[in-house]
Parts: structure tokens; C-alpha cells; sequence
């Protein structure tokens, strides 16, 4: 059905149920790709110059918390032959749709985190962005 995938994760629950549901259709996927995207803040200072918000060491911990992410969501589709991991940082949807477009996948597949109206407004969803602007199909999993 679809030849390749690519699942988006944020290490909630919701991102799981979303590999759980790749991993029911997996015999008709020929590659999977796992995605984190980790986000740092940046604030500007007086001269408009970007300073990271956070030390090296918490983006550290960041990258290592999205590696073990990956690694769970891997394990959990055990059976299936190309799986592979990726890790970038920046705004989450942006880079899913990037790379999506860019490497050609058949299908996008994100948790859904359920936020109301109110909270989509003031805290953007990443799942409603990329179903709203991908040029592919994306299956939303709540």
C-alpha cells in the first residue's frame, strides 16, 4: 500500500499509538523512518543577535532523550526490515514537511495530542500543521 513512511515522534503517548498503528500495517510498508525533532529556544539580544536559551549540556540531554525515543519506537516494530532514525532540530512541523517533500514518502503518520481549540491556538499542533500543508496523505492517530 504505501511504500514509505515516515512517523514523526515526540515521546508521548500519543506518538506511540502512532507507531503502533504503522506497525499493524507493516507488511505493506517497505521502509519506515522514525523522526524526533528536538526544539531549542532562542532568545535575541539587544542587537538582534540569536543566543541559544538553553546550555549545551540540556541540549545534550535533549538529543539523548530523542535517541532513546527512537530506540523505543524501533523496538516496537521489531519484525519490520528497514527501519530508519533520524534526529534534527528546529520547528517540528516545518522539518516533518521538509523532509517528507524532500526524500518523497508516501504517507506521514503523527500522534495527536487531543489539545482544544484554545490550546491549538496559543500552542500550535504539530499534527494539525502537517496534515494541514503536507503534499502527501498523513494519518493522524489519537
Amino acid at each position: 500500500m504505501y511504500k514509505r513512511v515516515l512517523i514523526a515522534l515526540d515521546g508521548s503517548a500519543p506518538s506511540f499509538r502512532a507507531v503502533s498503528a504503522a506497525a499493524k500495517m507493516s507488511a505493506s510498508i517497505e521502509e519506515i523512518t522514525l523522526i524526533n525533532v528536538v526544539t531549542i529556544q532562542h532568545v535575541f539580544s539587544a542587537d538582534g543577535q540569536s543566543v541559544e536559551f538553553f546550555p549545551s549540556e540540556y541540549y545534550q540531554e535533549l538529543m539523548q532523550n530523542a535517541h532513546e525515543v527512537l530506540d523505543k519506537a524501533e523496538a516496537m516494530l521489531d519484525k519490520h526490515p528497514r527501519v530508519t532514525k533520524i534526529v534534527e532540530s528546529g520547528p517540528p512541523a516545518e522539518i516533518i514537511l521538509q523532509l517528507a517533500d524532500k526524500d518523497h514518502y508516501d504517507l506521514i503518520i503523527v500522534g495527536s495530542r487531543g489539545l482544544n481549540t484554545l490550546e491549538r491556538l496559543f500552542l500550535g499542533s504539530v499534527g494539525h500543521k502537517v496534515v494541514s500543508l503536507a503534499n502527501c496523505p498523513v494519518m493522524l492517530v489519537k
